[in-house]
């Protein structure tokens, strides 16, 4: 294992400044340059990630390479535990990073906290049906009861059992017919976020089963 050396980017009498991960370029300025652990290589298209251009601001290099640091030991957690990894676009840190090229050969994944009630408002902004209002209102029920038993997280921390708990909730009081038509609104809800947004997540409520699917509406014209 190759251990990480940390660059002095400033010293004075009184003060020296030492980060981890950060280079001093030709023309003065830094760059951020950190290997991926082999493991997780496979995710990118080189083996280390770069941010090319940190400036020469000594505030912002600290503030940015501590930052990133941070960032890439959440995400890289988080890939090997499975998970996509989520940069909050709400956070100081982050709308600083943004407007960072950030290069690894190609532009890392980044998942944005996009909320339900979020997506769910990108979602009836962009459909036709969106202003009307039983669409509208079909649409707000329907995530309702999901944040109700969920909460209104981020569509990259809704897992599969998030869905089928709230399949198996709704099927309690609801026909098969109608948890597929919700399960249904859920997918084009995500799927709209996903596709807008770029997000490089899965879509947990796409082709969920759902148990006797059918049965009980055969059985209510059968006993007419």
């Amino acid at each position: 294992m190759v251990a990480q050396v940390a660059i002095v980017v400033f010293e004075s009498s009184s003060l020296t400044l030492k980060l981890k991960h950060v280079e001093r370029k030709a023309d003065g300025s830094f760059q951020y340059r950190r290997r991926i652990p082999k493991p997780l290589q496979k995710h990118y298209s080189e083996k280390t990630f770069f941010v090319r251009s940190m400036g020469r601001s000594i505030d912002k290099i600290q503030e940015l390479s501590v930052g990133l640091t941070e960032k890439l030991d959440r995400d890289w957690s988080a890939l090997k535990g499975g998970e996509p990894p989520i940069l909050d676009l709400n956070t100081p840190f982050a709308s600083r990073v943004a407007p960072l090229h950030i290069s690894c050969g190609k532009d890392l994944p980044i998942q944005t906290a996009l909320s339900l009630t979020s997506s769910l408002s990108l979602y009836l902004g962009l459909h036709p049906k969106g202003t009307q209002k039983k669409f509208r209102e079909d649409n707000e029920r329907v995530v309702k009861a999901l944040t109700d038993r969920i909460g209104d997280l981020a569509l990259a921390s809704i897992t599969r059992s998030h869905a089928e708990d709230y399949r198996d909730n709704a099927l309690k009081s609801q026909s098969t017919s109608t948890v597929r038509r919700n399960l249904h609104a859920l997918t084009a809800i995500v799927n709209k976020a996903r596709k807008e947004k770029q997000l490089q997540i899965l879509n947990p409520f796409e082709g969920l089963g759902i148990v006797g699917e059918g049965e009980d509406g055969a059985k209510r014209v059968n006993r007419r």
